[in-house]
């Protein structure tokens, strides 16, 4: 691995001089319309700096975790029983079947990573409905191009790979008779614009590889029983869907009907391909990190059937934090750790604890960007959605040091904690999504565009060395 002892204190961000206009207007509004959302910014204006090596150690990394995710997934698939999937790692029932139909490609994932004062640390992974694709994709480039001289853009080449993801898996599901519509869906394009424009994103890349693409409205889908899935009397062959498994797993329509799992049969199956893969389920699971670390903390298996290989395991000893089913070692070691909820998603569902086993206040110590605090009072909708990651099972986490980032800013300085989101695209490394906010990163975190610059100066700000 390049550089495998970056220990930055600090990070300062560059601010984009916007003196000749809006930044986030024209077609960079129309393919990210929500850098402003929940009444606040959230692209900042600004490049968070990154060096080769980082970017390095990060690409080599990902692809290194993507390769380790896929054997061990294919380990789940074929040797450990339904009562694991469930019980462990928390697969809804109606999940489990098109779970293990085992599928070559995936297209999408994001693995998050910290650069701490432990360096490159990788502390979870999404693998089934991953977004931020057009601000790493599309407006990073843009705005280095516009407004990054000396900077290199270490997401450029994430549309090319995106392209051939989609063609390798739609072929895929070709040959495998699924020959009807490739249709791609999101929730209501109104309320909901950040996934509105991942699909619209990925549907675009989709067309630009060759393939017939169609955008369906959720609510304009036919589910038939043993038959397949239609929009507008027309076979739907493979369907893109920006919707959670877990979700679908627990839809009906309005007559009771479980349509939900009635679509994840037509998956396993095989008469309707889906993307991200159900197997996607797996590895989405929180479960599956503590899966890993009890494998890698194994010897090894004399009946050939473990499936780690020795360098794997001591990559995952050497860039993942402890991670178990169960909060005892750390309480027992007197260690801070994080729980999180197995299917717990932008932070939801995750709580941090100290050396002493009580919770701490992630965002106590530190100022972070009015982004991240709720100026509405809590709604009946937010305390359903907070009882419904709290009460899932939960995986336990080392506690990891993150790294503070100070953004200078038109109408003053903002400061928060970085969150470097890796693609890994097909199999291949595709871009950063760098995100700042408090000690949890949360759906209200900052997206600040990653460039690559040559080894910054490590200077003094608030008596803290940052890296500018």
């Amino acid at each position: 691995m390049a550089n495998e002892t970056i220990k930055p204190t600090g990070r300062m961000a560059t601010p984009i001089d916007a003196a000749c206009g809006p930044i986030f207007a024209g077609e960079r509004e129309r393919i990210v319309p929500y850098h402003h959302m929940h009444g606040s910014p959230y692209c900042l204006p600004a490049f968070v700096p990154y060096t080769p090596d980082e970017v390095e150690t990060l690409r080599q990394a990902s692809e290194t975790v993507d390769r380790i995710y896929r054997n061990v997934l294919r380990f789940v698939q074929r040797s450990l029983p339904d009562a694991f999937l469930v019980h462990r790692l928390g697969i809804p029932p109606a999940v489990a079947a098109a779970a293990r139909l085992e599928v070559p490609y995936h297209v999408l994932s994001r693995q998050d990573w910290l650069l701490g004062p432990e360096g490159p640390v990788w502390i979870e992974n999404n693998t089934d409905t991953p977004t931020g694709v057009p601000e790493t994709a599309y407006l990073t480039g843009s705005l280095i191009s516009d407004y990054g001289a000396g900077y290199s853009n270490p997401s450029e080449g994430m549309d090319k790979c995106l392209q051939q993801a989609l063609i390798d898996l739609v072929n895929h599901y070709r040959s495998m008779g699924m020959d009807g519509k490739l249709i791609f869906s999101s929730l209501d394009w109104q309320e909901h614009a950040e996934d509105a424009a991942n699909t619209a994103y990925v549907m675009e890349q989709a067309r630009l590889a060759g393939l017939e693409a169609e955008f369906a409205p959720f609510g304009e889908l036919e589910v038939i029983a043993d038959d397949g899935l239609y929009w507008r009397g027309e076979r739907v062959g493979i369907w893109y869907r920006l919707y959670p498994l877990e979700f679908l797993a627990d839809d009906r329509d309005d007559e009771g009907y479980p349509i939900g799992e009635e679509v994840l049969r037509l998956a396993a199956s095989g008469k309707l391909g889906l993307i991200n893969p159900a197997q996607s389920a797996i590895t989405q699971s929180k479960g599956f990190m503590a899966l890993l670390w009890s494998l890698a903390m194994e010897s090894g298996s004399p009946d050939g059937i473990y499936p780690l290989a020795p360098d794997e395991a001591a990559f995952i000893r050497r860039y993942m934090p402890d991670t178990y089913w169960t909060p005892d070692p750390f309480i027992q070691s007197g260690t801070a750790y994080a729980a999180k909820s197995m299917w717990g998603r932008e932070g939801k569902g995750t709580a941090l604890f100290g050396p002493d086993g009580k919770p701490l206040h992630a965002d106590s110590e530190e100022r972070v960007p009015d982004s991240n605090k709720m100026s509405k009072d809590t709604t009946d909708e937010e305390e359903d959605s907070k009882h419904y990651y709290e009460s899932q099972p939960k995986i336990y986490q080392r506690y990891v040091p993150m790294e503070h980032v100070l953004v200078p800013l038109p109408d003053g300085d903002m400061e928060g904690w970085l969150l470097t989101g890796v693609y890994a695209v097909g199999g291949r490394y595709g871009g950063l999504l760098p995100r700042i906010g408090g000690r949890i990163t949360g759906d209200l975190a900052c997206f600040v565009p990653a460039a690559t610059i040559e080894q910054p100066a490590i200077g003094r700000v608030n008596g803290d060395d940052v890296r500018v």
